[in-house]
């Protein structure tokens, strides 16, 4: 920083905002770890843990490659790489459709659904311990902030994507 420019002023709020945020992020990071130990015991990654989830999300008809892959904001040639990985390890299986036999659906097996029912309810035992000592105000303020950390976040990454790929 050169010597004519001041440093902005931050308010107490902002200071303890931006260490909110810091600490809001090491905790993901760290529940993420637990989540790689639980998939660890099912020979699983992170991203293979998300890639059930995004699979056991997306409803017929779109339960097709596409649309998993727009689940997961990748690519379909990624998502393809993944559903084969996952298809191997007995976690999804590809389907014709009834409806439309040149179709390829991705279904989730037995043992993915065990793997998906899982990791919803540990995050829905989370949301649950969160909300416990709010009342519905408090909740739907909590909700509202949450909605506008989401959107920033999803602009941040669009902007640099945009950056990054010169579509800007």
């Amino acid at each position: 920083m050169e010597d004519n420019q001041v440093m902005p002023t931050v308010s107490a709020v902002q200071k303890e905002m931006s260490l909110a945020l810091m600490e809001f992020y090491d905790n993901i990071v760290q529940m993420e770890s637990i989540l790689v130990d639980f998939g660890s015991d099912y020979n699983l990654s992170i991203s293979e843990i998300h890639a059930i989830v995004a699979v056991g999300s997306v409803l017929p008809p779109n339960n097709t490659l596409s649309g998993v892959a727009s689940q997961l904001k990748v690519r379909p040639p990624s998502a393809t790489a993944m559903m084969t990985k996952l298809s191997h390890k007995g976690y999804v299986q590809r389907v014709r459709s009834q409806q439309d036999r040149r179709m390829v659906l991705i279904e989730l097996t037995r043992k993915g659904r065990y793997v998906y029912l899982m990791y919803r309810r540990f995050h829905l035992k989370m949301v649950r311990e969160l909300l416990q000592d709010m009342n519905e105000d408090d909740s739907h303020v909590l909700l509202f902030g949450l909605r506008k950390l989401r959107d920033f976040f999803a602009a941040k990454v669009r902007e640099e994507e945009e950056l990054r790929t010169g579509n800007r």
